[in-house]
């Protein structure tokens, strides 16, 4: 998130996780410029009577507050012309709220390993040198974060595993510790 609370292109991880275990979320976020906007995606909801727009009301249903809702699939690429018509934008509004929904529709089918509270995730397919890399986390001196090797990890279990820098190791982190972006420097007592 950003410094004033907002979601950016990169917590699509964490909003998926959200949505695939059944929540419903409500969170904003915006185009790096002046728009800013709130978002509802609901995966799970109840139809009844019969729909205005035509169709039966299947998928995600996406809604944004002063603008519109529709339901999607959120299974390909959502194009921004389809999203302004369905959600009453205009451009270059609707390629924003494109790029957030189909952020979120490639985590949705992305295999995550793991994912901690603040939104740092392990993927399947992000590896370095043969070792799980934090996607979206960073050490405080620049370097990727990877799973440790059994080796270096004292404590270190599958659910909360040992995340060591890749210079070496110097560095070395709880994964439910992580946040997004680059770490804070641990306070020594020297």
């Amino acid at each position: 998130m950003d410094e004033y609370g907002m979601c950016r292109l990169d917590d699509a991880p964490m909003l998926a996780g959200k949505l695939k275990h059944g929540k419903n979320i409500v969170f904003s976020f915006g185009d790096g410029e002046v728009n800013a906007y709130v978002a509802m995606i609901a995966p799970s909801f109840e139809v009844i009577g019969t729909m205005p727009f035509g169709g039966k009301p299947s998928g995600y249903v996406v809604s944004l507050l002063h603008h519109g809702m529709y339901y999607f699939t959120l299974d390909s690429e959502l194009h921004p012309n389809y999203i302004g018509e369905k959600l009453n934008l205009a451009l270059p509004m609707s390629r924003h709220v494109a790029e957030m929904l189909n952020a979120i529709s490639e985590a949705l089918h992305t295999k995550f390993l793991l994912t901690n509270a603040n939104g740092v995730s392990l993927r399947e397919d992000h590896k370095l040198s043969g070792h799980y890399a934090a996607v979206n986390a960073r050490c405080h001196c620049g370097e990727p974060l990877l799973v440790a090797p059994v080796v270096l990890s004292q404590d270190g279990t599958k659910d909360n595993p040992t995340m060591v820098c890749y210079d070496h190791a110097i560095h070395s982190f709880r994964f439910s510790d992580l946040v997004q972006g680059r770490q804070k420097e641990p306070v020594t007592n020297d």
